[in-house]
Protein backbone atom coordinates (compact mmCIF):
# COMPACT_ATOMS: atom_id res chain seq x y z
CA UNK A 1 0.00 0.00 0.00
CA UNK A 2 1.32 3.43 -0.84
CA UNK A 3 1.48 6.60 1.32
CA UNK A 4 -0.75 9.50 0.67
CA UNK A 5 0.79 12.28 -1.67
CA UNK A 6 -0.40 14.82 1.09
CA UNK A 7 3.00 16.94 2.46
CA UNK A 8 4.76 19.88 0.86
CA UNK A 9 8.28 20.69 1.00
CA UNK A 10 8.97 23.98 2.36
CA UNK A 11 12.24 25.93 2.01
CA UNK A 12 12.30 29.63 3.55
CA UNK A 13 9.34 30.95 2.47
CA UNK A 14 8.64 28.86 -0.83
CA UNK A 15 7.35 25.46 -1.73
CA UNK A 16 8.80 22.98 -3.81
CA UNK A 17 6.75 22.58 -7.15
CA UNK A 18 5.52 19.45 -8.27
CA UNK A 19 8.69 16.80 -8.75
CA UNK A 20 11.16 19.05 -7.03
CA UNK A 21 11.11 21.32 -10.76
CA UNK A 22 11.69 24.82 -8.49
CA UNK A 23 9.65 26.83 -6.44
CA UNK A 24 6.44 28.38 -5.72
CA UNK A 25 4.85 30.54 -3.21
CA UNK A 26 1.29 29.24 -3.46
CA UNK A 27 -0.35 26.16 -2.07
CA UNK A 28 -2.33 24.95 -5.27
CA UNK A 29 0.97 25.04 -7.50
CA UNK A 30 3.02 23.36 -4.45
CA UNK A 31 3.53 19.18 -5.05
CA UNK A 32 2.42 16.52 -3.14
CA UNK A 33 4.96 14.07 -1.83
CA UNK A 34 5.03 11.16 0.85
CA UNK A 35 5.41 12.24 4.49
CA UNK A 36 9.06 10.00 4.20
CA UNK A 37 9.96 11.45 0.74
CA UNK A 38 8.95 14.97 1.91
CA UNK A 39 11.20 14.84 5.35
CA UNK A 40 14.00 12.92 3.68
CA UNK A 41 14.31 16.21 1.48
CA UNK A 42 14.20 19.18 4.13
CA UNK A 43 16.50 17.00 6.21
CA UNK A 44 18.99 18.45 3.57
CA UNK A 45 18.79 21.61 4.84
CA UNK A 46 16.91 21.38 7.96
CA UNK A 47 17.69 24.87 9.19
CA UNK A 48 15.44 26.14 6.57
CA UNK A 49 13.41 23.45 5.10
CA UNK A 50 10.56 20.99 6.73
CA UNK A 51 7.89 18.87 5.45
CA UNK A 52 4.55 20.09 6.04
CA UNK A 53 1.13 18.43 6.10
CA UNK A 54 -0.79 20.20 3.29
CA UNK A 55 -3.97 20.72 5.76
CA UNK A 56 -1.68 22.77 8.15
CA UNK A 57 -0.78 25.20 5.75
CA UNK A 58 -3.39 27.78 5.14
CA UNK A 59 -5.54 28.61 2.21
CA UNK A 60 -4.71 32.49 2.50
CA UNK A 61 -2.56 33.19 -0.54
CA UNK A 62 -4.88 35.41 -3.41
CA UNK A 63 -4.48 32.77 -5.67
CA UNK A 64 -5.75 30.07 -3.54
CA UNK A 65 -8.92 31.83 -2.75
CA UNK A 66 -9.38 32.79 -6.55
CA UNK A 67 -9.49 29.07 -7.02
CA UNK A 68 -11.35 27.53 -4.00
CA UNK A 69 -13.74 30.57 -5.56
CA UNK A 70 -14.13 28.94 -8.58
CA UNK A 71 -14.10 25.35 -8.16
CA UNK A 72 -17.11 26.39 -6.11
CA UNK A 73 -18.37 27.94 -9.35
CA UNK A 74 -17.68 25.17 -11.39
CA UNK A 75 -19.13 22.86 -9.05
CA UNK A 76 -22.12 24.83 -8.88
CA UNK A 77 -22.38 25.23 -12.77
CA UNK A 78 -22.09 21.02 -12.99
CA UNK A 79 -25.20 20.51 -10.33
CA UNK A 80 -27.33 23.01 -12.30
CA UNK A 81 -26.38 21.44 -15.67
CA UNK A 82 -27.21 18.12 -14.22
CA UNK A 83 -30.55 19.28 -13.63
CA UNK A 84 -31.12 20.47 -16.75
CA UNK A 85 -29.88 17.48 -18.39
CA UNK A 86 -32.75 15.44 -16.09
CA UNK A 87 -35.17 18.09 -17.01
CA UNK A 88 -34.47 17.94 -20.73
CA UNK A 89 -34.62 13.80 -20.66
CA UNK A 90 -37.92 14.23 -19.06
CA UNK A 91 -39.69 15.85 -21.51
CA UNK A 92 -41.63 14.69 -24.17
CA UNK A 93 -40.17 15.49 -27.91
CA UNK A 94 -43.31 17.13 -29.26
CA UNK A 95 -42.34 20.16 -26.55
CA UNK A 96 -39.25 20.31 -28.76
CA UNK A 97 -40.59 21.55 -32.13
CA UNK A 98 -39.99 19.48 -35.11
CA UNK A 99 -36.45 17.75 -36.12
CA UNK A 100 -34.03 19.39 -38.56
CA UNK A 101 -31.19 18.38 -40.62
CA UNK A 102 -27.36 18.34 -40.26
CA UNK A 103 -24.97 20.05 -42.15
CA UNK A 104 -24.71 18.72 -45.57
CA UNK A 105 -20.96 20.11 -46.66
CA UNK A 106 -20.43 17.72 -43.09
CA UNK A 107 -20.10 14.57 -44.54
CA UNK A 108 -22.52 12.31 -43.06
CA UNK A 109 -24.08 15.70 -42.20
CA UNK A 110 -27.61 15.00 -43.99
CA UNK A 111 -29.21 13.40 -40.76
CA UNK A 112 -32.22 14.12 -39.02
CA UNK A 113 -31.69 15.14 -35.37
CA UNK A 114 -34.68 16.36 -32.71
CA UNK A 115 -33.88 20.06 -30.87
CA UNK A 116 -33.79 17.64 -27.96
CA UNK A 117 -31.37 15.59 -28.86
CA UNK A 118 -29.18 18.92 -29.57
CA UNK A 119 -30.07 20.31 -26.46
CA UNK A 120 -28.81 17.20 -24.65
CA UNK A 121 -25.80 17.12 -26.88
CA UNK A 122 -24.43 21.10 -25.64
CA UNK A 123 -25.80 20.22 -21.94
CA UNK A 124 -23.57 16.92 -22.12
CA UNK A 125 -20.56 18.11 -23.65
CA UNK A 126 -20.68 21.62 -21.46
CA UNK A 127 -20.90 18.61 -17.90
CA UNK A 128 -18.11 16.84 -19.50
CA UNK A 129 -15.90 20.01 -19.88
CA UNK A 130 -16.91 20.92 -16.29
CA UNK A 131 -16.14 17.33 -15.37
CA UNK A 132 -12.54 17.44 -16.38
CA UNK A 133 -11.59 20.43 -15.19
CA UNK A 134 -12.71 19.46 -12.05
CA UNK A 135 -11.36 16.07 -11.96
CA UNK A 136 -14.34 14.28 -11.53
CA UNK A 137 -15.53 11.14 -13.15
CA UNK A 138 -19.51 10.37 -14.04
Amino acid sequence: MSEALDHLIKKGSYFYRPNKQGYTSFKFDAGRYTKADAEAEASVEPWHMKAIHQDDVPEDTAPDKHIAKLRTAMETALRIIDQKIKAVEAKPESEFGSDFYGDPSVPGGTFAWSKKDEELHYLRRDAQALRAALGVSV
